[in-house]
């Protein structure tokens, strides 16, 4: 299987971005369309995930705002028949790539509690409770977790 991904600036088509976030944020996990969609998306860095050699079918997608020092990651969505195969942590992966590229050196985000699992293999720390669902995490550059480090013995 192979996955690839492109990065996407808010003048690009980003139809296919809008399909998944819909399909997954709104249709499967309720949110409100204004959470969804909204005034940051011509400002953001979108990545979207396809599967495949010819990039047929995109799976994932995310963003990441930055804004001066400060870099803020969300809408992660992965397709639920694409779920479990790494799509999400290679959208994950690419946005922080671009984000350490772009001179940030911390990068923030919301998610829900049951979530923070997935964020924590890449480096992610809990910083505060929004509510009794969110959670705001925190990774420094120096936390990151690419997964192909040697462990040293």
């Amino acid at each position: 299987m192979l996955i690839q991904g492109k990065l996407l600036s808010g003048q690009d088509d980003l139809a296919e971005v809008y399909r998944i976030r819909r399909k997954v944020l709104i249709d499967e996990v309720k949110l409100p369309e204004q959470e969804v969609f909204d005034e940051f998306d011509n400002k953001a860095i979108h990545v979207l995930v396809y599967e495949g050699m010819e990039k047929e079918k995109a799976v994932a997608t995310g963003r990441i705002m930055i804004d001066g020092t400060r870099c803020c990651m969300g809408l992660i969505a992965v397709l639920k028949e694409a779920r479990g195969k790494e799509y999400g942590d290679f959208a994950v992966r690419m946005l922080l790539a671009k984000a350490f590229q772009a001179g940030i050196k911390t990068v923030y985000l919301k998610t829900k509690k049951e979530k923070s699992k997935f964020f924590q293999r890449f480096g992610f720390r809990d910083i505060e409770e929004d509510s009794s669902s969110i959670l705001k995490m925190v990774l420094r550059e120096e936390w990151y977790s690419t997964g192909c480090r040697k462990k040293n013995r």
